[in-house]
């Protein structure tokens, strides 16, 4: 009967209070939105100009600004002349875009994975093929830039 009466007495505190810790909610989660939309069109730009080049202008180094030293030491410089070499003897010509993006999951402040599906289109003198690839982004923010740290490959060889 007190609770009631209380209830009854002091609703438009209640309220209030109520509307207060929504508001502080709403300020807790937008910038969550905001970032995990940030790291997927940083995941998005990363991998489509990293990935998409063709065999007259390719460098080796395309995108090489969005990962980390040691990636970019294993993806791009350890076999930079050979890979050089191939492309432009093969004529590779290479796209890629998201196809989907599954999932943003924030750890920290300064750690992220981002979850995804890429498409990859690649031709060369003798075929066209194009596969579907889901993977994980580890990311980290280093002096305020993100950056990739890490990749999970898991392939999915059902293209044509």
């Amino acid at each position: 009967m007190l609770i009631g009466k209380f209830l009854v007495s002091n609703t438009k505190l209640i309220i209030t209070i109520c509307a207060i810790n929504l508001i502080l909610l709403m300020f807790q989660l937008v910038p969550d939105i905001i970032v995990e939309r940030y790291l997927e069109r940083y995941a998005s730009d990363a991998l489509r100009i990293s990935n998409t080049y063709n065999w007259e202008t390719y460098t080796g180094k395309e995108g090489i600004s969005y990962y980390s030293p040691e990636l970019q030491k294993g993806l791009f410089l350890k076999d930079l002349k050979e890979n050089m070499q191939y492309v432009k003897c093969q004529k590779i010509t290479s796209r890629c875009y998201v196809e989907q993006f599954k999932g943003v999951k924030i750890i920290d402040k300064i750690n992220a994975q981002v979850y995804l599906t890429a498409r990859y289109i690649k031709s060369d003198l003798n075929m066209k093929r194009s596969y579907s690839t889901d993977m994980v982004l580890i990311m980290r923010k280093n002096q305020e830039k993100w950056v990739i740290y890490n990749i999970i490959f898991k392939k999915d060889e059902t293209g044509t």
